[in-house]
């Protein structure tokens, strides 16, 4: 129906998105759009003060963002695979 949105989906796209704007003072964000979000909601580069005014990327990682409510993370074998096969580090916010 329109003009719906399930209320805990709402608060935990919310939640992610403030999770973004924080790593934004520390880190060059890309997030991944919802649609193709399996498990990464960014890959960031961390920020290092370069010459003059430039900035530049330092350490790469990817991160999950969790809501609050979520307490306990728990992968499966494939999941598990998957993490293991990553290129770059991944933390869970």
């Amino acid at each position: 129906m329109a003009g719906k949105r399930d209320a805990n989906l709402r608060s935990a796209f919310l939640q992610e998105e403030f999770g973004v704007f924080l790593l934004r003072s520390i880190a060059f964000v890309t997030p991944t759009p919802w649609p193709e979000d399996y498990g990464l909601d960014a890959v960031c580069s961390l920020i290092e003060p370069s010459s003059g005014r430039s900035l530049s990327a330092k350490e790469i990682f990817a991160i999950q963002l969790k809501a609050k409510s979520v307490s306990i993370v728990e992968f499966d074998v494939l999941a598990f695979r998957w993490l293991s096969d990553l290129q770059v580090p991944y933390f869970i916010g």
